[in-house]
């Protein structure tokens, strides 16, 4: 299986791609870089639209304009121009989280995850919205991932990063309101490889694919949940796929990489032999994020891990300042990196 890495890159925290067929152009977000990617296949490039705040989620609304679910409101964005226009206020009374994953139901109804900047326990919800309304439908939510719904419309999936639960729950097909419970899909013990589940979509056959965040995979699995496959990507910190293409049979792949060398600088220089609650206050993650933290900085020194910080600024620069050659600053930085870390 042939994997290309798309320029435009690298991103703090790549999320939210979503596939407009009638342009053949895939669409994603950097959520810490406050930008909004646009990749034309007809071209073979990608072009970085910076955004005055940060957002999570891309969608069409129709030929000339999309929605941005972004960390304080839905906005409608003319394509044309950029100008965005406030459509309904997400958490007014939140300024202290953000937007995360989300997806747009089949009858056309939109469900947005939110969360604290820092991911606070339980600071985030689910919500739902028509555009118009916003309705909470699951509250007490730490990191909202894995929003994805069956093809009719009648089932969605959702889940929690920091409990690592996936939750199944009967919508209904005309407004995309829950129709039901939710009841648990998948665990960490249906991850193979580990990780933690992040974001998913849903293909034809009815089978999720989701990635597993800090696991360099993205797992699919059965309506029975029983893994189908499992396939590698080339980085650890996967975030969300989505199928891409005239024929929807290419699968397109979001990751991070600064925030978390920014993770592993924080757990190099912490003190030692603490708690593992007091560990995660010190490098300023939840407790759960310790376990792939602890696994990202082996082989990493103090010095090497700032000079890859380092790399990656100077690279991001490089490529947002139209670099005359994106491909030859992405390849220097991948050597770069690898060259900074030790042989595990």
């Amino acid at each position: 299986m042939a994997v290309t890495e798309l320029d435009g890159g690298p991103f703090e925290l790549g999320e939210g791609p979503h596939y407009d067929g009638a342009a053949d152009t895939a669409w994603w977000l950097d959520i810490a870089g406050s930008a909004l990617v646009e990749h034309r296949f007809s071209l073979a490039r990608s072009l970085v639209h910076p955004l005055p705040r940060q957002a999570s989620l891309v969608a069409r609304i129709d030929g000339g304009s999309q929605l941005l679910a972004m960390d304080d409101s839905l906005y409608r964005r003319d394509r044309a121009s950029g100008r965005l226009d406030r459509l309904v206020a997400l958490e007014e009374d939140r300024p202290e989280n953000r937007s995360n994953d989300g997806r747009v139901h089949p009858s056309g109804h939109l469900w947005i995850g939110t969360m604290g900047r820092k991911a606070e326990p339980e600071a985030g919800a689910i919500y739902w919205s028509d555009g118009i309304a916003v309705r909470c439908l699951f509250p007490g939510i730490t990191i909202p991932n894995g929003i994805c719904f069956s093809d009719d419309g009648r089932t969605a999936f959702f889940a929690d990063s920091a409990r690592d639960i996936v939750w199944r729950v009967a919508t209904d097909p005309a407004s995309g309101l829950p129709a039901g419970e939710p009841v648990p899909f998948l665990t960490a013990a249906n991850l193979p490889t580990g990780g933690h589940f992040d974001g998913s979509v849903i293909d034809a056959d009815g089978v999720m694919w989701n990635a597993a965040w800090g696991a360099g995979v993205v797992n699919g699995f059965a309506p029975d949940g029983t893994v189908v496959r499992s396939i590698a990507v080339p980085a650890r910190q996967v975030t969300c796929p989505c199928f891409v293409g005239p024929g929807l049979d290419r699968m397109l792949v979001t990751s991070a990489f600064a925030g978390g060398a920014r993770g592993v600088a924080r757990y190099l220089s912490a003190p030692r032999g603490v708690r593992d609650a007091d560990l995660a206050r010190e490098v300023g993650v939840p407790p759960w994020k310790l376990r792939t933290i602890r696994d990202q900085s082996r082989g990493w020194s103090d010095g090497g891990i700032a000079h890859a910080i380092m790399a990656v600024a100077s690279a991001d620069a490089d490529i947002k300042g139209a670099a005359s050659d994106a491909a030859y600053t992405l390849e220097r930085l991948v050597l770069t990196i690898t060259a900074l870390r030790e042989p595990r």
